[in-house]
């Protein structure tokens, strides 16, 4: 489909993560960007790709945005 391929191919990294925080879909550049393919990138988690000592402040991020149902930054 034609959103498929604009997906595919943005310039920026595109992650689509569910609600428990596993990421479902990602681009070429995001597979890029955190220096794994694609296939390794789906079903990790948002823990998975960031620095140990980021986790509790993002694990409190992604707490906020559940509950507010948006986020932006």
């Amino acid at each position: 489909s034609h959103l498929r391929a604009l997906f595919d191919h943005l310039p920026i990294a595109v992650l689509l993560a569910d609600d428990r925080a596993q990421y479902v879909d990602a681009n070429a550049a995001a597979a890029e960007l955190f220096q794994r393919r694609r296939d390794e990138l789906i079903g990790a988690t948002v823990s998975d790709v960031i620095a140990p000592t980021a986790r509790a402040a993002v694990e409190l991020q992604w707490q906020a945005f559940l509950r507010d149902g948006e986020q932006s930054g």
